[in-house]
């Protein structure tokens, strides 16, 4: 019980990058042949990882789509998108790739079979 319960505690404290990234990543190895459209938000290291697993995955990484969350009265959608452009930039992953949206209902608007056309059409 004693290593439970330092785990669970060294699983809080951990970095969320490191944390995010290290579960994607057990899941793209577990299903090499899926593909996946990752959906988070703009907050909490989303893009960062999200943009590394496109770019280390980028056969199994669809589409990432982001919706977005301020940080204060400050923040507006144009800085929220322009902070992951530049994420996805630094990243390599191209602005067809990815989407930062404002409302869930935006999500029923993606075509899965068009995105997997488009990734066959890659190849």
């Amino acid at each position: 019980r004693p290593k439970k319960a330092k785990q669970t505690l060294q699983t809080l404290l951990e970095d969320p990058l490191a944390f995010k990234r290290r579960a994607l990543q057990r899941l793209f190895q577990t299903y090499p042949q899926r593909h996946f459209v990752l959906v988070g938000d703009t907050g909490e290291k989303d893009p960062q990882v999200y943009a590394s697993m496109a770019q280390e995955y980028p056969e199994q990484v669809l589409a990432i789509y982001l919706r977005s969350v301020g940080r204060g009265a400050a923040t507006n959608s144009v800085d929220v998108s322009y902070r992951v452009k530049q994420i996805m930039s630094s990243y390599g992953i191209s602005s067809d790739k990815w989407k930062v949206f404002e409302d869930p209902s935006e999500l029923e608007t993606i075509d899965l079979p068009q995105l997997l056309l488009l990734k066959e059409q890659e190849r």
